[in-house]
């Protein structure tokens, strides 16, 4: 109750009515703005969810991919070593389960969409592909060009999983005795 002991329904009555319609009517806009800018985030929130639901999705195999990435380099580290055995007779049954176990390893990822990184020896060093293991000085390649491979890279839906760990060319320091 006001201070001059009339109810508040009296002093709506004795307001003029064009300055009560106004009133509501500004009501009304503060109302429609705030339900506009709720309905707008709830939208947002939506949204926002539906991506990270989607990358939830689209990289929850990634903990599995990273294991066995180590069993595809044990296997190429065995085919190699067995392509490359001087003196002895190759096993022409080891190479070939090796290269069956490649190829199936090969069709699992392109299902998972899990593609290798291309790092190829003269290519310029890529900061977001390839990580640097070490720098080895030479003439035949540009400085930053990568010299060797060391360990694949590999993305999974186009996102880095692991960088190619890679050797980079450095030109070789003159010493002393040629300047």
């Amino acid at each position: 109750v006001p201070e001059d002991g009339t109810s508040p329904n009296a002093q709506r009555i004795e307001q003029d009515p064009a300055v009560e319609l106004e009133n509501l009517r500004q009501q009304l806009l503060d109302a429609q703005e705030g339900y506009l800018r709720s309905k707008a985030e709830v939208d947002n929130i939506r949204k926002r969810t539906e991506v990270e639901v989607a990358n939830a999705r689209k990289f929850a195999l990634e903990g599995f991919v990273r294991d066995i990435l180590t069993v595809r380099d044990s296997l190429e580290m065995a085919q190699d070593a067995d392509q490359h055995s001087e003196g002895e007779n190759p096993s022409a049954d080891l190479s070939e389960g090796l290269i069956l176990i490649l190829k199936q390893l090969d069709m699992i990822f392109e299902r998972f969409q899990v593609e290798m990184v291309e790092a190829v020896r003269g290519d310029k060093l890529d900061p977001d592909r390839h990580q640097a293991m070490s720098i080895e000085e030479t003439d035949e390649l540009p400085p930053n060009a990568i010299s060797r491979v060391v360990q694949k890279g590999y993305l999974l839906n186009n996102r880095l999983l692991r960088p190619a760990m890679v050797i980079v060319a450095k030109t070789p320091e003159k010493s002393s005795e040629e300047a």
